[in-house]
């Protein structure tokens, strides 16, 4: 099942924009932004930082009142694994980028009535399938 809620933030003004126009137009901001860390830029008419681990969470919210007492395996990106992992943590990390989520690396939570936990953050893959030799890790 693919579920919009778990896609990374989206600048819909750049789409199909070629590189050099989008660091022009970002001027100063540019190296920021285009390295990595757009936490903090929040053009008109584009989704925010908040507005979308917001959005992370609430489907969260969705995906536990639908799974109680079940496993459930979710795959996101970088960005919405970081919003969970804020959220599991109760911390706002916006603009500090000072949590590492190494590709293809998972982080296992366990969610219960009292809260969220987490149990393993960034882990390789064959700490979550035992005997596995996945990754480029």
């Amino acid at each position: 099942h693919l579920a919009a809620e778990l896609r990374e933030r989206v600048f819909h003004q750049w789409i199909g924009r070629p590189f050099a126009d989008i660091r022009r137009d970002l001027g100063d901001r540019a190296p920021g932004v285009l390295g990595g860390n757009s936490d903090l830029f929040a053009p008109a008419g584009e989704e925010t930082y908040p507005e979308a681990r917001g959005r992370l969470v609430d489907y969260l919210g969705r995906i536990i009142d639908r799974y109680a007492d079940r496993r459930v395996l979710i795959v996101a990106h970088g960005g919405p694994h970081g919003w969970l992992v804020e959220h599991a943590l109760g911390i706002d990390l916006m603009g500090s980028r000072v949590l590492r989520l190494d590709t293809g690396c998972f982080s296992r939570f366990t969610i219960t009535s009292e809260g969220i936990t987490i149990s393993g953050m960034n882990l390789p893959p064959s700490a979550v399938v035992r005997g596995s030799r996945w990754g480029a890790v």
